[in-house]
């Protein structure tokens, strides 16, 4: 079988990285396409070009260009299948953002008439279920591959205990409840830093004063292995989002031996054995973040979680076998399985 992705390949950004490992891990049997070009408008030419050549067509964003050649290939009775990393409309919401209603509509179009529509946990597809109604072709779920590690050894002194939190100032991530969260632990005599990675998206007037105070320090977008590396220096590390369709930044933190703190609204926690100190019941409630935090820092849970990983599972190749199969059951259904080579 042949497969085009449409997405991100390079630079570093969750969809990319994931893609770059769906594409690294595909069985070899198949011949696998993605697209190179940098401009939106090369990025549709060559899909174009390679897209008509295939049996399936994989789409893995919610951007113009994914919207457009989806369009072009269902009139041309492709196959279609929608790997969704997240919900585009609700988060344009939560993050206030102003990506135009007509666009909002044309990407809802974009996965509703996708032969396959894939999510990347079953939380992230249960969502789905909930905002889209009845998709035109099969809903499911896969979820994302993790790389075996070894659990780092990290021994920490510091004199302030660390918290980290990842998504910068995106309001979808809650961090300003997870500031709000440290003020408290202070009042109690906990007196945390707070280091916020990833980008300045857009204003957030609590982060802001935090960083001016020095309880929290803005660490920017940084590479994954740099990451994981500078996890090992925090205590805890708060992923308090009000919607994560997975979060491999999850996995990062277990990675580096410091405690992880989820809301429930986290799509990695299918893959966690969770307790209940382990899962911030309302994302809102800065208090219960607060008290979840201060139990981890005298009780942390990451070796437990890091055992709970069932590496061969989650692996990439059997990842991308699984995505592969929910391709070949959309192809089958659009053409006789006996063409597929």
């Amino acid at each position: 079988m042949k497969t085009l992705f449409v997405g991100e390949y390079s630079g570093n950004t969750g969809p990319a990285n994931v893609n770059r490992s769906l594409i690294e891990n595909w069985p070899r049997d198949d011949e696998v396409l993605h697209i190179e070009s940098s401009s939106k408008l090369g990025q549709i030419l060559e899909g174009f070009a390679k897209g008509v050549r295939c049996d399936v067509v994989l789409f893995t964003n919610n951007s113009m260009v994914d919207v457009t050649l989806h369009s072009i290939f269902r009139r041309l009775q492709k196959t279609c299948v929608c790997f969704n990393h997240g919900y585009a409309p609700m988060e344009n919401d939560i993050n206030r953002g102003s990506v135009p209603k007509r666009r909002m509509e044309a990407i809802k179009h974009h996965m509703l008439t996708s032969d396959a529509l894939v999510a990347n946990s079953e939380l992230q597809m249960n969502l789905l279920r909930d905002q889209l109604g009845q998709c035109r072709g099969l809903l499911t779920y896969v979820n994302l591959g993790v790389d075996r590690f070894a659990q780092m050894s990290v021994y920490r002194n510091n004199r302030r205990p660390v918290v980290a939190v990842s998504g910068g100032t995106r309001l979808i991530k809650a961090n300003e409840v997870v500031v709000q969260a440290i003020a408290l632990l202070k009042e109690r005599g906990i007196d945390c830093v707070l280091r916020v990675y990833g980008r300045g998206y857009a204003p957030n007037d609590d982060l802001a004063e935090a960083f001016a105070s020095g309880d929290a320090v803005f660490m920017g977008q940084v590479p994954q292995k740099e990451f994981v590396e500078q996890l090992g220096e925090v205590d805890v590390f708060v992923m308090n989002s009000r919607h994560e369709s997975f979060g491999l930044s999850a996995i990062d933190a277990i990675h580096a031996g410091c405690s992880l703190l989820l809301s429930r609204n986290c799509g990695v926690g299918g893959v966690l054995a969770l307790e209940e100190g382990d899962v911030v019941l309302d994302c809102e409630n800065a208090r219960e973040v607060a008290d979840k935090i201060e139990r981890l820092l005298s009780n942390p849970n990451s070796e437990r979680l890091y055992r709970s990983l069932n590496f061969d599972d989650l692996s990439w190749e059997r990842t991308a076998g699984r995505l592969r199969e929910v391709c070949v059951t959309a192809f089958s259904r659009n053409v006789d399985y006996g063409q597929l080579n």
